[in-house]
């Protein structure tokens, strides 16, 4: 059924003798400007001279985010002044996970391998 149609069927009585509303829709507004806000004493405006506060960075958001998940409200305000490192902290290339990976030395000698290939050709013959 096409648009036309339907709308030609508008007030037309149903089975339960009531109306049949048919209507078009109405056309959305995409570039539409909204009107500003009535001044509220005591408020500023936010177009004023107002003091630039930069977005967090992503970890601090992050830790933020997940001390208001464990602890609550309370404890997410208090680790704001605090910079404590807690359980859950995602990691990543750059975070240091403190485990010592060595490396700092090698042992010296022959190599394991040879020693044991040439103890099982002894073994063989």
């Amino acid at each position: 059924m096409s648009v036309d149609e339907a709308l030609l069927l508008n007030s037309k009585k149903m089975a339960n003798d009531r109306k049949l509303r048919v209507t078009r829709a109405k056309t959305i507004k995409r570039n539409q400007t909204r009107k500003p806000e009535p001044p509220i004493a005591g408020k500023r405006s936010s177009k004023g001279k107002g003091v630039y506060v930069p977005k967090p960075d992503p970890k601090a958001k992050d830790i933020a985010s997940r001390a208001h998940k464990l602890l609550g409200k309370a404890g997410a305000a208090q680790l704001k002044s605090q910079s404590e490192v807690f359980e859950g902290l995602r990691a990543s290339a750059s975070t240091v996970s403190g485990i010592k990976k060595g490396g700092s030395g090698k042992k010296g000698g022959k190599p394991r391998s040879r020693a044991r290939t040439a103890a099982w050709r002894q073994k063989g013959k």
